[in-house]
């Protein structure tokens, strides 16, 4: 009965936790109530796939290794128990014990590598160097060492015979990770001018914006030369992240750089998207920075109101409508209230606000989703999102009725 109450990811998410926390006595007791209740072999083996023994070797926990595999049906591993084995700082252990079993359990790809090298685990490096592990020669072991700021890892790695080779992805990957060091190290080892740190797309500055990474924007807008470019995606990252002090960073280069980043390495990166992407994340300090701080304000129009309402933000929508200048609303402000099941809002949004709706297309959408809702509600015995749309129906029903 609970498997019927519970979706199958909740339930294997426990099971694996279960293996991670050692906890065989409840591992014992859920394959016993899943083998009374599956139809098959293959069912019950469903519940017990190779997630929970990567959950178990992650964890260091050879005694419910052994467990896992003495069972029957056998609870079947693959490539990620290593991969998990090896991400573990410390657990040579459980992955020399993977690779001694018969069958060994199997290590593929270059994930193993990447794993150890994230970790910054030597003694696993090592180890997997004398069992010839395969994949060595692939950048994505640099860049797995980049995004965890493993400075000394990618030393090592390039000190072997032959070295493990890197490539932009070790950037891109530092960049995205906020690691300043390996940049620096990078640079250092490249050269100022080396075409592996030349970025010629915007892609990098969005990242560390997204991030919130303000010394690694620093380096790539005022170290690097050419400076890295920024685009109106950089300033929505930031805005959806909440980032202020990155959007005060690029506003301060646009304003010291305005006219050779028109020309060479930018352009300006306000446009009603920043906005939007502000309200979508409900950071009322950004709009509040963007409209009154920043000269000329950053433009906005009816995507603002549309994302707050599809979040569900009411006080951010009383916010917007009491400025001296309101931001606009339109037909799909309403709609977006509508699509994401918020009665609330949309009620405030056609009573107070008077915003303009469109009562079918409203309509249209309460119907289909209430409709799926029910379906839904009938399978896995939870009625509480149906009763949602189903009041939400019958409030536009209503609307309908008044027009």
């Amino acid at each position: 009965m609970w498997q019927h109450r519970t979706t199958p990811d909740t339930i294997n998410k426990v099971v694996a936790g279960r293996a991670a926390a050692a906890d065989l006595t409840a591992l014992a007791w859920l394959r016993s109530i899943n083998a009374r209740s599956s139809t098959s072999s293959s069912d019950a083996a469903q519940l017990f796939g190779p997630a929970v023994c990567a959950s178990a070797a992650g964890a260091g926990h050879i005694p419910v290794l052994q467990w896992l595999r003495t069972q029957r049906p056998q609870c079947p591993w693959d490539f990620t128990a290593c991969t998990a084995a090896a991400g573990t700082p410390g657990n040579l252990q459980t992955l020399v014990w993977l690779r001694q079993q018969q069958p060994r359990c199997p290590w593929a790809g270059t994930e193993v590598w990447e794993a150890a090298a994230a970790s910054g685990c030597f003694e696993t490096l090592r180890w997997l160097q004398v069992q010839r592990c395969p994949g060595f020669d692939s950048p994505s072991i640099c860049a797995a060492a980049a995004g965890a700021g493993q400075v000394a890892v990618l030393q090592w790695l390039q000190q072997q015979r032959p070295p493990c080779t890197y490539d932009e992805s070790a950037v891109a990957a530092a960049v995205a990770g906020g690691h300043i060091s390996v940049l620096q190290w990078l640079r250092e080892v490249e050269g100022p001018h080396s075409l592996l740190l030349l970025r010629t797309s915007s892609a990098d500055c969005t990242a560390a914006a997204a991030g919130g990474h303000l010394q690694v924007l620093h380096f790539l807008r005022e170290v690097l030369d050419p400076p890295c470019p920024f685009s109106t995606a950089t300033a929505v990252a930031a805005a959806s992240g909440g980032h202020l002090v990155i959007l005060q960073y690029l506003a301060m280069q646009q304003q010291q750089q305005q006219q050779q980043l028109q020309q060479q390495h930018g352009c300006s990166c306000w446009s009603p998207a920043v906005c939007a992407a502000a309200a979508a994340g409900g950071h009322q300090h950004v709009l509040q920075w963007l409209r009154d701080e920043l000269d000329p304000p950053c433009p906005w129009d009816h995507s603002t109101c549309r994302s707050a309402a599809a979040a569900g933000n009411l006080p951010l929508l009383h916010w917007l409508q009491a400025q001296q200048q309101p931001c606009p609303l339109h037909a799909s402000v309403a709609l977006a209230a509508a699509e994401s099941c918020h009665l609330q809002v949309l009620q405030w949004l056609i009573e107070e606000a008077g915003c303009p709706y469109d009562a079918d297309a409203l309509w249209h959408v309460a119907f289909t989703r209430a409709a799926a809702a029910g379906i839904a509600a009938a399978a896995e015995s939870d009625s509480q999102a149906a009763e949602s749309w189903r009041e939400l129906y019958c409030y536009i029903e209503r609307l309908r009725q008044q027009q």
